[in-house]
């Protein structure tokens, strides 16, 4: 964290291992690939967490699951909150977004497969993929500015968003009925 995300932290980094500093150039995209080293790290560590979680699991909700899988890997950033932003630019740079994109879907697929119960249809794991996605990136952005106690507010926020998660996932799910029930308003309706 001392040096954060930066090109400063692999050359320290290669001296610390004996090579001249200047080996940090073989990083040819240079420290946005630090960045994906520690997600390609935290996605490891998290699927493990997952599979020795599941038993605990297997007596919660859905909500309660995606919680606590979404908050384990929140975790793992927090010793990074003060640099993290710098990460998270590296990783959103559009000379990056191609090769660090995948690597977040990889951790929301984990948590997907790990959480969800219905794997009936693609649609609906895009949907969720994409859902957790945006909860998850949500709350990774209210976490760098949250000062509370052990991240309190953080967690809440989560759970709010888990929430709202659940009602978009509902609403969704009634988008083929929409054409029926347009027709239907459209007959029933009072013309003035």
């Amino acid at each position: 964290p001392e040096y954060g995300w930066s090109s400063e932290a692999l050359a320290v980094a290669c001296a610390k291992e004996g090579y001249s500093p200047q080996m940090h150039g073989i990083f040819k995209r240079g420290a946005v690939e630090l960045v994906e080293y520690f997600m390609d790290k935290c996605n490891r560590k998290h699927q493990q967490m997952l599979v020795d979680m599941e038993e605990a699991m297997n007596s919660m909700t859905v909500a309660e699951k995606l919680h606590v899988a979404l908050k384990t890997r929140l975790e793992m950033v927090v010793p990074y909150k003060d640099t993290w932003p710098q990460a998270m630019a590296l990783l959103l740079h559009p000379s990056s977004i191609v090769d660090t994109a995948p690597k977040a879907f990889s951790a929301m697929d984990d948590i997907f497969y790990n959480v969800a119960v219905d794997h009936s249809t693609m649609m609906t794991r895009h949907f969720e993929r994409a859902g957790l996605t945006a909860i998850y990136g949500a709350t990774e952005l209210f976490l760098l500015q949250d000062n509370s106690e052990d991240h309190e507010a953080t967690w809440e926020f989560l759970r709010r968003r888990i929430g709202e998660g659940k009602c978009a996932k509902q609403t969704v799910e009634m988008l083929p009925l929409a054409p029926l029930s347009a027709i239907v308003g459209m007959f029933t309706s009072k013309n003035p």
